[in-house]
């Protein structure tokens, strides 16, 4: 229509749109008005005020200079001026010029000129304000006025991402994309560091852990369940954004949050002492030191040295290394040997503050329950099925982002009871069902899942009620990094995310978009996303002191030669491609020179360069000279 109407300048209205559509889809004219009326309430529902909107004009206001908004849009400037004035945006003495009342565009300058001509002004004199380089910059400084670019209110790059999504996912990827880009237009951030810490929230955890909710409460639904339990620590997030979520849509679910760890619910599910019940004492492969394991049970060395020392002839103590040959041993002895019966005691001392407090949040009153986590390899889900089954409780239904494969075949005995209850998010690697995997996700998710506090390790009365005893009430190393910024950034998105079942399907498939920013941010992060994100302190899986480090760090020429003497960049252990280390993020925080001297090897070793062994003899060499 531009085109045949005579291109940029065209006068063209919103009823002329109409009138084609009419003509082409074959339906009445007589409903166009109806259809403008419609669109122009729609467009006045989901406008939103910015700060950066009133910022400007208290600049203007300061500086005593008289306001006109421009616009390239088919909207009538009445429209406009109004929807201004609604949102307090509108300064006395206001002017509103819109291309499509004019028939000239800021896109050919026209308007520009337009402007200047009914303001009795030189364009020299007018400072223009926008977020498009063409039409608000260069096609402003051809005529002679002042153009100014401010793009923060444009789409980012995964906000952008999220848009391309809108038709596979009915409009609702773009609500989110929305959603962001008013969050980040919202929340005032002052330096680099809050302003990346906001925007990754914005644009890629919020998107996720609200299409993980919104999944939970459909999946609920549809199966009857009226109370779900989102299992700390993990769970803290979810519940906060699942209580705002739950009352936006008045679906009247009962949304709780447990008190539990693997610390808590693990040993007091063990009822027979099985293998099957002790296979989460210690995995085969796991790195940890006996004086953990043993707290794994609530159990000291001084208790058990005995014991263990007839049945392990190497010395021990509290921090010796548990090898596969003493892991074997130790299981054998909790199932049927000299520890049994001490395992057993601990369990049930364990078993009787843990079914209390189950029992007094509703867990155990024959309610038909959904249990949300993120996932793993679910012992904690055997654990809490088993608690449930041996209390009289209906059959739990389980809810989790991922499941991770067995780490051994037995184990999948232990996970048979629960496992049909169970369903995944994006994917579910024990039943082959769900999504590919990529490296980062799970990763990525546990970091925007971060609690504020501790690990759970017990529970005690106070007051008639059980309350849980944590590790720690609160975490200052997540406070500093910046936890507050990142969860106030996720309570706004959802309470401005668009959920209108008339606007966006809520039921529909974001997975592969949500996972589509999830990459873009782990693969390819920015500088200063490396930098702020990268410093997130991370922990491990352990249940006993978890470690805490940063998930990226910069790599060092020493360790760097060292991998390529030893044959680690061969083998694939160098760079430092595991779970929780981000490998890309540490790159960016490398010196240039090693950086690229570490690109460079990297597309070497793919390629099976056949110098590689020179190259690794050369590195030999310098890193014995310079020892």
């Amino acid at each position: 229509m531009w085109a045949r109407e005579g291109g940029l300048d065209a006068h063209v209205t919103l009823a002329d749109f109409y009138q084609e559509l009419a003509s082409a889809l074959r339906f009445d004219p007589g409903l166009i008005d109806t259809l403008i009326t419609l669109e122009l309430a729609l467009e006045e529902d989901v406008l939103r005020p910015t700060l950066q909107a009133t910022d400007l004009l208290h600049e203007a206001e300061r500086s005593n200079v008289q306001v006109v908004f421009t616009s390239d849009t088919y909207f009538p400037a009445a429209f406009i001026q109004r929807q201004l004035a609604r949102k307090g945006l509108w300064p006395n003495h206001a002017r509103c010029f819109s291309s499509s009342d004019l028939g000239v565009s800021k896109a050919s300058g026209a308007l520009f000129t337009t402007v200047a001509h009914e303001l009795d002004v030189p364009a020299s004199a007018i400072v223009h304000v926008g977020d498009n380089v063409e039409s608000d910059v260069t096609s402003a400084n051809r005529v002679g006025v002042r153009g100014r670019w401010s793009p923060d209110g444009r789409l980012n790059r995964y906000e952008q991402r999220l848009t391309a999504a809108r038709w596979e996912t009915a409009g609702m990827a773009a609500a989110f994309a929305g959603a962001s880009r008013v969050a980040r237009m919202r929340i005032p951030c002052s330096d680099v560091r809050s302003r990346v810490l906001r925007d990754v929230a914005a644009g890629v955890a919020a998107p996720f852990l609200s299409a993980y909710i919104l999944w939970v409460f459909h999946r609920a639904k549809a199966l009857g369940l009226t109370r779900l339990y989102f299992v700390a620590r993990d769970g803290q997030v979810f519940t906060e954004l699942a209580t705002i979520l739950n009352g936006r849509l008045n679906w009247n679910l009962d949304v709780r949050y447990l008190y539990a760890s693997r610390q808590t619910v693990n040993l007091a599910a063990v009822y027979e002492g099985s293998a099957s019940e002790l296979r989460w004492v210690c995995r085969k492969g796991e790195h940890i030191s006996l004086g953990s394991l043993l707290r794994r049970i609530d159990t000291e060395l001084s208790e058990v040295a005995p014991a263990i020392a007839s049945i392990w002839p190497g010395h021990i103590d509290a921090s010796t290394r548990v090898t596969d040959d003493l892991r074997a041993i130790l299981l054998a002895a909790m199932e049927s040997g000299p520890l049994r019966e001490l395992v057993l005691k601990k369990a049930a001392t364990r078993r009787d503050g843990v079914t209390a407090y189950l029992r007094q949040e509703g867990l155990l009153d024959e309610t038909s329950i959904g249990i949300v986590d993120i996932g793993g390899v679910g012992s904690q889900a055997t654990a809490l099925h088993r608690l449930c089954m041996r209390n009289g409780q209906p059959r739990p239904r389980f809810f989790f982002v991922g499941l991770d494969p067995y780490p051994d075949p037995s184990q999948a005995a232990a996970n048979a009871g629960w496992l049909p209850d169970a369903e995944c998010y994006i994917f579910d690697l024990q039943r082959k069902r769900g999504l590919s995997t990529f490296p980062g996700l799970i990763t990525t998710v546990q970091m925007f899942c971060a609690a504020d506090h501790g690990t759970v390790v017990r529970y005690e009365r106070r007051g008639g009620r059980l309350e849980p005893v944590l590790e720690t009430d609160s975490n200052p190393d997540l406070r500093a990094w910046g936890l507050p910024l990142v969860r106030n950034t996720l309570r706004q998105i959802v309470t401005e995310v668009v959920l209108d079942e008339e606007l966006v399907d809520r039921a529909a498939d974001l997975r592969p978009a949500v996972c589509d920013v999830i990459r873009e941010f782990w693969t390819h992060p920015t500088t200063d996303e490396a930098h702020v994100w990268g410093a997130f302190p991370f922990e491990g899986m352990e249940m006993s002191s978890p470690a805490v480090k940063s998930l990226a760090r910069p790599y060092r020429w020493f360790e760097t030669m060292n991998a390529v003497v030893d044959g680690s960049f061969l083998r694939g252990s160098f760079p430092n491609r595991a779970w929780n280390n981000w490998h890309e993020a540490a790159v960016l925080l490398t010196p240039p020179l090693l950086r690229r001297s570490i690109r460079f090897v990297e597309r070497i070793l793919k390629s099976r360069h056949p110098r590689i062994r020179v190259w690794r003899s050369r590195a030999r060499w310098l890193r014995d000279k310079f020892r």
